[in-house]
């Protein structure tokens, strides 16, 4: 396994920001006794100055992702403020929120402007959080 400089390190800080949710995509290897399996996800707490991304798994614990060594992927999900900006576009009663166009220029009126452009970047994450409250898809959906 091959160290990472100090670039390298910084591009994983702003490609894997603390919040971050990720996926493993194959069983994970750093630690052969975990029981985090394919298809676990968790939210990233930091990335160390080694480029070992601190994890905070949905199932319990706290093993590190090593970047070039284990598989995992990104999670789409709503960020707060796009949330935010939903839920205060729904309090105003203006519109059906299946009207996402009309949703997209309240948002707007509003001052919701990651609402904004979630409507327009992440349009089946708008509409699966509408229908569930749920900030990400689960599975491959």
């Amino acid at each position: 396994m091959q160290f990472l400089n100090k670039e390298q390190v910084e591009r994983v800080r702003q490609t894997y920001p603390q919040g971050t949710r990720l996926e493993l995509t194959a069983p994970f290897l750093n630690d052969p006794h975990s029981k985090l399996t394919t298809g676990d996800r968790g939210t990233v707490t930091e990335v160390f100055d080694n480029g070992d991304i601190g994890m905070s798994w949905d199932k319990g614990g706290s093993l590190h992702i090593i970047p070039d060594h284990d598989k995992f992927k990104i999670v789409p999900s709503l960020s707060a403020k796009a949330v935010e900006g939903l839920l205060a576009v729904r309090k105003t009663a203006r519109t059906n929120m299946l009207d996402l166009n009309a949703v997209q220029i309240i948002a707007n009126e509003l001052c919701f402007y990651d609402t904004v452009i979630a409507i327009e970047d992440e349009r089946k994450l708008v509409s699966h959080f509408i229908f569930t409250g749920e900030t990400e898809v689960k599975g491959d959906a």
